[in-house]
């Protein structure tokens, strides 16, 4: 059976998963001494992440 989805404001969770999931193979490419190198990006893909409903990225919603 699948998970249960809980959509938080603005469906942040929805994006959070895919993204997530993204960021989550993206972060198998690099050992555990590289997260400087390796957070900056995550962290850009989460936030330049256009959410479906909104039509927006994160720093365009939140402002």
């Amino acid at each position: 059976s699948e998970a249960p989805t809980f959509v938080v404001w603005q469906g942040f969770s929805e994006k959070f998963f895919s993204v997530g999931s993204l960021i989550l193979i993206y972060l198998e490419w690099f050992e555990e001494n590289q997260w400087g190198v390796a957070l900056p990006a995550c962290l850009l893909a989460y936030r330049t992440a256009v959410h479906v409903l909104t039509c927006q990225t994160l720093a365009f919603s939140t402002n």
